[in-house]
């Protein structure tokens, strides 16, 4: 805060951007009912993950592995979804930007 602070402090948003950087937000939510969420679940099971899953499928195990790592991420059968209390899916995918080549050949 204290590097951002002589940079904004003449901001008019200034107070409330501190408090948020310093106390965090909170974003109202409805819950989900059950029934949708299984149903959710479901859905992106027999769907599975995004196409750029596939079509960048070295990219993505090379992050996964070192997510893995560093201990972000650890895998689970997709069958175990249905016993974790309010679990929920979302499928894994790909920027496909990042792979772009640009004019420059890189």
């Amino acid at each position: 805060m204290h590097i951002l602070e002589p940079l904004l402090i003449h901001h008019l948003n200034w107070p409330k951007l501190k408090n948020l950087l310093e106390e965090g937000s909170n974003w109202k939510l409805d819950a989900m009912s059950e029934k949708d969420r299984v149903a959710k679940n479901s859905e992106f099971i027999t769907r599975g993950n995004h196409k750029s899953a596939k079509k960048y499928d070295s990219e993505l195990c090379k992050t996964i592995e070192k997510e893995l790592k560093q201990g972000w991420m650890f895998p689970l059968p997709l069958n175990y979804i249905s016993s974790l209390k309010h679990g929920e899916l979302a499928p894994v995918g790909m920027d496909d930007k990042q792979w772009q080549e640009l004019p420059n050949g890189n």
